[in-house]
């Protein structure tokens, strides 16, 4: 988990003139700034991130923009995303409110395809065996995964989240998602 943090903080390399024309075909011109759109260009350059807010302010719209323009930027190249919550009936609402944002965006079929369509918990994610406290993936065998949404992140207890952490791949990112003034780290 300490390698993770100490890159916290670096950037990720990205094209800026692609990510500016991308985040302005996503975003709508506005006369304040957008604050989705900041915080879509923060996750788009950072190996983690927290987006925050309380309901109904964009955050899932928000995500599902960042995530249109991952692929985007991806070009074709792997781009492996994930999408996770810590309980079912939070990974079922994830699942239902980006599908219905996905819908709203101008992305190709192919495109479309390279976002999964299902959140899953964090213990299935992380391939908990029943009965047992051990994990498939750990820092010995990491996710799959290039990127990873993780909803309702207020809600995840410390020893899940070190778990989830030690378990994400040394190239790996992660937004956080949750409500603001909430317990745990938004």
């Amino acid at each position: 988990m300490r390698a993770f943090f100490n890159e916290v903080n670096q950037a990720i390399d990205v094209d800026e003139a692609q990510l500016s024309r991308i985040l302005d075909m996503l975003f709508p011109p506005a006369d304040e700034v957008n604050w989705q759109k900041v915080a879509a260009a923060v996750a788009l350059t950072r190996r983690i991130s927290v987006i925050s807010g309380g309901p109904g302010t964009g955050k899932t719209t928000t995500v599902a923009k960042l995530l249109a323009a991952l692929i985007q930027m991806a070009d074709g190249e792997r781009c492996r995303i994930r999408l996770a919550a810590p309980t079912g009936k939070a990974a079922a609402r994830l699942t239902e409110s980006l599908g219905a944002a996905l819908r709203q965006l101008p992305l190709t079929d192919a495109q479309k395809k390279r976002i999964p369509e299902d959140a899953s918990t964090l213990h299935r994610l992380l391939g908990a065996q029943p009965g047992s406290q051990r994990l498939r993936h750990h820092a010995g065998n990491p996710l799959h995964l290039d990127v990873l949404v993780v909803d309702e992140a207020s809600m995840i207890d410390l020893p899940m989240m070190s778990r989830l952490i030690d378990a994400l791949p040394p190239h790996g990112r992660v937004i956080f998602l949750g409500r603001s003034r909430s317990a745990g780290i938004c």
